[in-house]
């Protein structure tokens, strides 16, 4: 029997990386943000992230002392940007998914999360994560719930808190 053999990949249950987030959150925010430490003007086509992020640091290097809405969090790119200048106590994050606003609460917990959804009206309203070809995609969350995306072969909806910024 040769060595091959024994390589087999292991598949972690989905318990484990959860058991990382709560043991070792800094690892897990290493991982999620490895490129974004990376990301320059100079790497802006070989890294692929969003060109706004790099103008956001500028902004925020000039201004330390400004107050940052990261509205629809979602994985936290630009939160992650904003902490690198801007005291924790000044960067207000909103993400009204539960399974981002969980992983969002270990990752960053010194900034100001809020587990709400902006509208023009302060209720609980639906929100929908739509699949698209078989794929949940956190990132087209919506509360255009009745809208259909290209592709779309499933979505996930439940209840949300929503507010409108006025009210904040």
């Amino acid at each position: 029997m040769g060595r091959a053999n024994y390589l087999k990949p292991i598949i972690l249950p989905p318990s484990i990386p959860s058991a990382l987030l709560n043991i070792a959150p800094g690892v897990v925010k290493n991982r999620l943000f490895k490129e974004h430490t990376k990301f320059s003007w100079q790497t802006l086509d070989q890294i692929g992230n969003e060109p706004e992020v790099l103008i956001l640091e500028e902004i925020f290097e000039a201004h330390s002392n400004t107050v940052f809405f990261d509205i629809g969090c979602n994985k936290g790119e630009y939160t992650f940007a904003a902490e690198k200048f801007l005291t924790p106590s000044h960067i207000y994050a909103f993400e009204p998914n539960p399974k981002l606003f969980t992983q969002l609460k270990q990752v960053f917990p010194k900034i100001n999360l809020n587990k709400i959804a902006f509208s023009d009206t302060n209720a609980k309203r639906l929100f929908k994560i739509p699949s698209v070809n078989g794929v949940e995609d956190d990132s087209l969350g919506t509360l255009a719930v009745n809208s259909i995306l290209d592709n779309e072969t499933s979505a996930e909806q439940f209840e949300v808190e929503c507010m409108t910024l006025d009210s904040f």
